[in-house]
């Protein structure tokens, strides 16, 4: 039906056409938005998949750090630092800004030899055998939902890293 059949049918059953058409219009919006979510679910961009994973090395080179960049409050999460070769018989890594602050340390492996805190700060340091590859895994849990960010230092060198934490 079209034209006047249409207007007639219209009448006579009282449908609103052009009411009923924006209504289909934004039923297929929603559609759309609802399977980008999914989908956005499936490939990890809602935590715990590949888009939410991320590795960094700075420009300097020496280390290499991989975190989850999209993580859920409450959950627990890893920092993970790979000396590429230690220099000394210890590994430091300091973790500054919101990263240090918003975040609960839960564990490190290995146990360190020292550690300090303070505000935007956390300083660790293990033990590393001298010219052999060293790893920190850090154990983290965010405490409420927001975008951190902040500097982890290992070697001289920092890497910056931003996470969204969601509910």
């Amino acid at each position: 039906m079209t034209g006047p059949d249409l207007h007639d049918a219209a009448r006579a059953v009282g449908e609103d056409v052009p009411f009923q058409r924006r209504n289909w219009r934004f039923q297929r919006i929603g559609w759309g938005v609802m399977a980008g979510i999914v989908l956005l679910g499936l490939i990890g961009g809602l935590g715990n998949g590949p888009v939410a994973s991320a590795t960094a090395r700075p420009e300097s080179g020496g280390f290499t750090l991989d975190w989850e960049r999209v993580q859920r409050a409450g959950n627990e999460a890893r920092l993970v630092v790979t000396l590429d070769a230690s220099a000394g018989p210890e590994l430091a890594v300091r973790v500054e800004g919101e990263l240090a602050d918003a975040m609960d340390l839960v564990g490190v492996e290995p146990i360190p030899l020292r550690s300090s805190r303070a505000a935007g700060l956390l300083h660790l340091v293990t033990a590393a055998a001298e010219g052999r590859p060293a790893r920190m895994v850090l154990r983290t849990r965010s405490r409420a939902p927001g975008l951190i960010s902040g500097n982890v230092t290992a070697d001289g060198a920092a890497v910056r890293a931003r996470i969204l934490v969601l509910p």
